[in-house]
């Protein structure tokens, strides 16, 4: 996709925090890496070389491999193994379980305030579309008009009829340029409300509005929330929020210079 150096005032400050939030992915997937290398130089020069194999290696063993290279080793060097494999087990486990919850919610909340915030500009540069005359218009006034007309709309149904009518640009037809649907983008949004009601587990609700056949009698159980599945709807996002900046820009040219 080829970026335009011109871009609106929302757009800058949802990319600002996007790259921000992909640079804390690294930050501690590197920080959770430099714990285990740490944790790793905890072990003595004889259990990080048992039976000839390296601590690296001996970690990428299966359990029952680590169990036979193991045994060669004294019982003292197998305790401190063992110590060691379970906190980096632990440690895998909660940045496994935690980021991809605390990263989607985030992800959700900038995609959200990106919408209401292009939306705030086009009533800036067009007062009329929100019914409201430009001699007496205000940024609070707009605000006001923009938080009723989506309302709870926004989070019903992403291509909210303030858009569609009122603006004549849709969130779908953005998203499925980015090789997406505004349902994919609704679903990620409702995981995210999974986690953030049900502590992630799934309901009779969330079954019935997306029919996932790979969900089926799965009531009760956490949904399983992946940093790869967090990875890919980030930039469907990404993707949908840069194709929805060009069109407003297209459609109403004048949000540009409102800064």
């Amino acid at each position: 996709m080829v970026m335009r150096s011109a871009r609106t005032k929302a757009f800058k400050e949802f990319e600002y925090n996007f790259r921000n939030c992909q640079t804390l992915v690294d930050l501690i997937e590197g920080g959770g890496h430099l714990a285990l290398d740490k944790l790793a130089k905890q072990a003595n020069a004889s259990t990080r070389k048992v039976a000839g194999f390296s601590l690296d290696k001996f970690f990428t063993l299966s359990p029952q491999q680590r169990v036979v290279t193991g045994s060669k080793a004294n019982s003292k060097d197998v305790d401190e193994m063992k110590s060691i494999l379970n906190k980096i087990d632990d440690s895998n486990t909660a940045l496994n379980e935690t980021l991809p919850n605390i990263l989607l919610s985030y992800l959700i909340e900038l995609f959200e305030v990106y919408i209401q915030e292009i939306a705030v500009l086009i009533g800036l540069a067009n007062p009329n579309l929100l019914g409201l005359q430009p001699q007496s218009i205000t940024e609070e006034l707009i605000r006001e008009a923009v938080k009723k007309s989506l309302g709870g709309k926004l989070y019903n149904n992403l291509d909210s009829v303030l858009f569609k009518t009122n603006f004549n640009l849709s969130i779908d037809d953005a998203a499925k340029e980015a090789s997406s649907t505004s349902k994919d983008l609704d679903r990620a949004k409702n995981i995210r409300n999974l986690y953030i009601h049900s502590r992630g587990m799934i309901n009779s609700k969330f079954l019935k509005r997306y029919d996932d056949p790979n969900l089926t009698d799965k009531i009760g159980d956490k949904f399983p929330l992946t940093q790869d599945y967090v990875n890919t709807i980030a930039a469907k996002f990404f993707n949908t929020v840069t194709n929805l900046d060009e069109k407003a820009s297209d459609k109403y040219p004048q949000i540009l210079i409102i800064i």
